[in-house]
């Protein structure tokens, strides 16, 4: 799915576990440029248990009054740059295993 262009000045992805925000790196553009604390901690809790393991991706844009921390993507913690994160063992296990029983129950639909 696609939304309206946006300025992109800074772009940052979150590592979350278990519901909590275990890193977060600069991955492009301005690295002085940070990301708003509690926009961020909101999106978290509206992806809510989705996900025990996941990234989250999200930029600062221009705005008329300053810049404001938007999200750009969501996905399963499988496959994704970290940026020089260290991140708990715990985070790959269940983000293989989310991936797997995601595979079974689309599997069991398509039938």
């Amino acid at each position: 799915m696609f939304s309206e262009k946006i300025q992109i000045k800074s772009e940052w992805r979150a590592f979350v576990f278990r519901q909590r925000l275990m890193d977060i790196r600069c991955y492009s553009g301005d690295p002085w440029l940070i990301p708003n604390k509690s926009a961020v901690m909101s999106m978290i809790d509206a992806v809510g248990q989705k996900y025990p393991a996941y990234a989250l991706d999200v930029a600062v844009i221009p705005t008329e009054s300053g810049f404001q921390t938007v999200i750009i993507e969501v996905h399963n913690f499988i496959s994704c740059g970290l940026y020089g994160a260290v991140l708990p063992l715990g985070m790959y296990a269940s983000a293989y295993r989310f991936e797997l029983q995601s595979w079974k129950t689309r599997s069991k639909a398509a039938k």
